[in-house]
């Protein structure tokens, strides 16, 4: 398979991937995923909804997993 950004080559690697939902900073670890070797964009394979959407209803219903981790937040400009 190759990227759609860059035509690079995807390879298939467990990453975290994170992403924002109502207003969580949420982390996925170890979620498999197909990765360009050139600019490293990252594709979820359809197999991947059905974890992705667990993590998302459990935030819906409050009872997710916190885990106090030092983020560095800085602001463009």
């Amino acid at each position: 398979m190759r990227c759609v950004l860059c035509g690079g080559e995807l390879r298939e690697q467990v990453v975290d991937v994170p992403f924002t939902y109502k207003g969580h900073l949420v982390l996925i670890r170890r979620l498999r995923a197909y990765v360009c070797e050139q600019c490293g964009d990252i594709y979820l394979p359809p197999n991947s909804d059905e974890a992705v959407k667990k993590v998302l209803d459990k935030i819906d219903a409050n009872k997710f997993v916190t885990k106090q981790v030092e983020v560095i937040v800085e602001i463009a400009t």
